[in-house]
């Protein structure tokens, strides 16, 4: 009765694992400790209890977690409550990952740093689309893919050429939408 695994969702510090890692961005040094303030300058009450949410490059698990906030991405995907002991997380799929996916300044900045690794590969637009699909998907696109993909990097840049409201148009802003994409993807974000 088992003859396939069955598709599964990344937990959430695998899913920011696996951006930064294929965007180049993720720190594998020892990270050091988080910069708290002075300790005489600490004036935390339980009406005004400390609150921060240090950014790092590092691996998820070096996050600092606060059992009254949580980390705002990890939240999103479905991260373990420090509050309570968790058996087993119960994953959910809601628009509002989506929506974060799209939005999230986290996202866009791996995004653009892929972009950027994309567009110092030699050779083609069709090379580097191949190069993407195998680095965030696993697997090599098909062509049907490609062609679709240079449709969509040629409307993409033409559409951001013509609009008034947005910065000339670049080359990193056109890959980086198309890292978006896959980043997105349900073939990135799940285990088959």
């Amino acid at each position: 009765w088992l003859w396939r695994y069955s598709r599964r969702p990344l937990d959430a510090e695998s899913i920011r694992d696996a951006m930064l890692a294929i965007s180049g961005q993720l720190d594998r040094s020892v990270p050091q400790s988080h910069p708290f303030p002075p300790v005489d300058q600490w004036a935390f009450t339980i009406h005004r209890p400390f609150h921060a949410v240090y950014e790092s490059n590092h691996r998820s698990i070096y996050l600092m977690l606060q059992r009254n906030r949580r980390h705002p991405f990890l939240t999103m995907f479905d991260a373990a409550d420090p509050n309570t002991s968790v058996a087993k997380r119960l994953p959910t799929i809601t628009p509002t990952q989506s929506l974060f996916l799209m939005n999230s300044p986290f996202v866009h900045q791996q995004s653009d740093a892929f972009a950027n690794q994309l567009l110092a590969i030699p050779g083609d637009d069709a090379s580097r689309v191949r190069f993407a699909y195998e680095s965030v998907l696993g697997r090599a696109a098909t062509d049907a893919e490609v062609d679709e993909t240079l449709s969509f990097l040629s409307v993409y840049h033409s559409k951001l050429a013509a609009s008034e409201s947005s910065e000339p148009a670049n080359s990193v802003g056109v890959w980086a939408a198309f890292a978006r994409v896959l980043l997105s993807s349900n073939e990135f974000l799940h285990v088959d």
